[in-house]
């Protein structure tokens, strides 16, 4: 309670920074992605309460529900929260929705990637695991699934790398060889202020 009036002033402070901020992309005409994306589940997403994910989709997701048979969604490993209460909101709150992705190649955390949002949908959705690989060898494979094993844990990921998640080779060779491990020593690039440090 003795904080309420320096947040309410906190709070104040945002708004105007956010305002002053929009009023300056919509002169250049230059806005971010973040500000778009913002923009774009504004017209879809009326109100959302983080703790529940709990949301009230506006007209225009119920329209778009409504038109849509299903909503099919590749690299989900890599969706953000935002991407993911977008889509969840335009296929009927997730009862049109059809995601494929692979939490192992889940590459872009630096564009705020969430891959607990694949690993939710996994345990919310009906789940087809296709663990059966066509190009990679055998010995290829079983490395793949020593170090997943080792990297993605429960306490990491929300989820512990299973017998589901290991890939299997459906090319069996023989003498198909050992995995090798080359590591490169390269000298350090130091920039410019680390050299003066």
């Amino acid at each position: 309670e003795k904080l309420k009036p320096s947040v309410l002033c906190l709070f104040g402070i945002l708004k105007e920074y956010d305002k002053k901020n929009l009023e300056t992309y919509e002169k250049t005409g230059r806005y971010p992605v973040a500000v778009i994306s913002r923009f774009a589940l504004s017209l879809v997403v009326s109100d959302y309460d983080h703790e529940t994910r709990e949301f009230v989709p506006t007209d225009l997701a119920k329209k778009m529900s409504e038109e849509y048979f299903e909503v099919i969604i590749d690299e989900y490993q890599d969706s953000n929260d935002m991407q993911d209460l977008f889509f969840t909101a335009i296929s009927d709150g997730g009862r049109k929705l059809f995601v494929v992705g692979d939490v192992k190649q889940s590459i872009y955390k630096f564009r705020y990637a969430e891959p607990k949002n694949f690993i939710r949908k996994t345990k919310e959705l009906r789940c087809l695991h296709l663990s059966e690989n066509f190009r990679s060898k055998k010995s290829i494979l079983d490395f793949t699934n020593f170090v997943c094993s080792g990297v993605f844990s429960e306490k990491l990921y929300g989820n512990a790398y299973s017998e589901e998640d290991r890939l299997s080779a459906f090319r069996k060779e023989e003498n198909e060889g050992d995995v090798e491990i080359f590591l490169v020593d390269r000298p350090s690039r130091k920039t410019e202020y680390e050299k003066e440090a």
